[in-house]
């Protein structure tokens, strides 16, 4: 068992790699000047565009992006001045406190998230068609403890 698990584990690995190029390709044949933008982002920048997009309805700050994307503060605040500079996300001052930056998408960042997300639907919905409920269900218990093992072994390496 423990050879195939390794095995699989490989094979997910790049079944990741793949699929990324799969939908930055599908991205620039949908829209050129848009997608293009996305593209060029990094996975780091686009799961900071996400985070931004997920929780559009509250104040979001530098320090909430750097804690709940696992970045410095310093590094949440380059990648958010690059999607700034690609006019996907917007800084404004928080009326509350002056010192204090509110980070959110602009009407650009919420079209590309929202296209982005789109496709990835399509080409999963796609991957996974004629997969059993069964198997399906398995698949989806089998990656949440993985997702579960690994935040437990980052949380112990980030305690060390």
């Amino acid at each position: 068992m423990e050879n195939n698990i390794k095995s699989a584990w490989k094979e997910f690995a790049n079944i990741s790699i793949i699929f990324r190029d799969i939908v930055n390709k599908t991205c620039r044949s949908n829209s050129a000047e848009d997608s293009d933008t996305m593209n060029r982002l990094t996975i780091a920048q686009a799961k900071v565009a996400n985070y931004i997009f997920e929780h559009s309805t509250e104040d979001i700050m530098l320090k909430d992006i750097a804690s709940n994307v696992k970045v410095t503060p310093g590094a949440a605040s380059q990648m958010v001045d690059y999607l700034v500079k690609k006019g996907l996300v917007i800084r404004k001052t928080n009326e509350n406190d002056r010192r204090a930056v509110i980070i959110s998408l602009s009407d650009k960042g919420k079209e590309n998230i929202n296209s982005a997300r789109e496709i990835f639907g399509t080409i999963t919905d796609e991957i996974f068609e004629g997969v059993s409920q069964d198997d399906e269900e398995a698949f989806v218990r089998v990656l949440k403890h993985a997702y579960a093992c690994l935040i437990e072994k980052r949380n112990q390496l980030e305690k060390q």
